[in-house]
């Protein structure tokens, strides 16, 4: 069996985290597996696995009929495709259905809310460019592709977001050291305004890693950061090998969220953490730690909320066994290669 998976760039981001765990899990298997970017750019791209066929598009113009047959022709060589985010699946689809193949066009959708897509897509998705094959990291996602995207319900899956952990991370966690961390790209649903107030109130530092996703929200961020002296903003950093041990807690109060999957990193690493409930993932979470989710912006609840965490010094062994137990690579493996064998058929 041969795989393509497809995503625009592997720039920093959740959908690009699973692109690039997931083919690297592939390449363990006996599943000849490609990946296919439109575009060679991206600080992850080092990240890729090199046994992992690598195809760039270099795509300069979307409606460009040549570039979409060169798109059909490296696709023509797989059995399947595996497409992550609607954009890129929507352009497979369409150089399928303009010059025909055999190969089979599976939509991965890693968005959490599906009231964010734009009627551009949302009618796309639903007429011409509906998915006969669909992955969701969420059970909710799978429902909404049955019953508002129509798609067989036989040929709708979920596949709950992992992460492959980093073997040279080693957190080492320093109880009571006063100083967090949030890890997020810089668009309004993050609600990041809301850490970087709690944390100027707490008087506590606080760094936020993330990349400009929308300019404006970017913008009016770091103008708040820098309103208060404790705060800082730190973009393009993608390796965070030597940074998780500078901070003693993690915070993620986005608004809605389909896993976070930057959870499961805390998890696997054991580091402290205090999350607003949204996503699938952290709703297995909640069930595990309900210390570390609110399901409220009251920020005085999250200070006191900080304050426990801070000083549980069982927390961090208790969530790399959660890691261990819950979110195994074996049996995401399994069911992703349990997908590609129905859907061969």
């Amino acid at each position: 069996m041969k795989v393509l998976h497809v995503i625009d760039t592997l720039n920093i981001g959740g959908a690009e985290r699973v692109f690039l765990d997931i083919t690297s899990l592939l390449a363990d298997t006996s599943v000849q597996i490609g990946a296919l970017l439109y575009f060679n750019q991206g600080p992850w791209i080092e990240q890729l696995d090199k046994r992992v066929e690598l195809n760039i598009l270099n795509r300069k113009n979307k409606y460009s009929l040549k570039e979409l047959y060169k798109t059909h022709k490296i696709c023509a060589k797989y059995d399947i495709v595996h497409a992550h985010m609607s954009y890129c699946y929507t352009y497979i689809t369409l150089s399928r259905l303009v010059f025909g193949g055999k190969y089979k066009v599976i939509f991965h959708d890693h968005n959490g809310d599906h009231d964010a897509f734009g009627s551009e897509v949302g009618l796309g998705l639903k007429y011409m460019f509906r998915p006969h094959y669909y992955i969701g990291v969420s059970k909710k996602l799978e429902q909404w592709a049955v019953n508002d995207l129509k798609v067989p319900a036989k040929h709708a899956y979920t596949l709950i977001n992992i992460i492959k952990p980093n073997a040279k991370i080693n957190y080492q966690p320093t109880p009571g050291l006063h100083k967090a961390f949030m890890v997020s790209n810089f668009r309004s649903t993050k609600n990041i305004e809301f850490a970087i107030e709690l944390f100027a109130k707490l008087g506590w530092p606080l760094t936020v890693f993330g990349n400009c996703i929308e300019p404006d929200y970017y913008n009016s961020m770091t103008a708040l950061a820098n309103a208060h002296k404790n705060i800082q903003v730190k973009e393009g950093v993608s390796d965070f090998t030597n940074i998780y041990n500078d901070f003693g807690i993690a915070i993620h109060c986005a608004k809605s969220e389909s896993g976070p999957l930057v959870l499961l990193e805390y998890l696997a690493y054991g580091i402290p953490f205090v999350a607003y409930q949204t996503g699938e993932i952290a709703d297995i979470l909640q069930r595990e730690v309900p210390e570390c989710f609110l399901k409220t912006f009251d920020m005085d609840k999250w200070v006191e909320r900080i304050e426990i965490i801070q000083h549980d010094k069982e927390l961090p062994a208790k969530l790399k066994k959660i890691f261990a137990r819950l979110f195994s690579s074996k049996a995401y493996l399994e069911e992703c290669l349990k997908i590609y064998q129905e859907i061969s058929y």
